[in-house]
């Protein structure tokens, strides 16, 4: 999906924006329309298009959720070998 131009200088460095205010947070949602900008005249405005998701994360994050097969175990707290040390 290629990014949308922007409507006042029609430029293509748009990128999605988070939602802020009322209006974006509670009414826009509702309405399929999701914030924009862009950053060559730093307009904002709405289109129904998402975007490309930017979250990387796909599993649960949650401790002591459940791992996916193949996943590599988080790496171990430097302080907690000093702790377990020191007893």
């Amino acid at each position: 999906m290629p990014r949308p131009s922007c409507p006042r200088c029609g430029a293509p460095q748009c990128s999605r924006r988070k939602r802020e205010g009322l209006l974006q947070i509670l009414i826009y949602p509702r309405f399929g329309l999701f914030p924009w900008r862009c950053s060559a005249c730093r307009k904002v405005f709405l289109l129904k298009e998402r975007g490309k998701s930017r979250r990387r994360h796909t599993l649960d994050e949650r401790p002591g959720a459940p791992m996916l097969e193949g996943t590599p175990p988080s790496l171990p707290d430097p302080g907690e070998e000093q702790r377990a040390g020191n007893s």
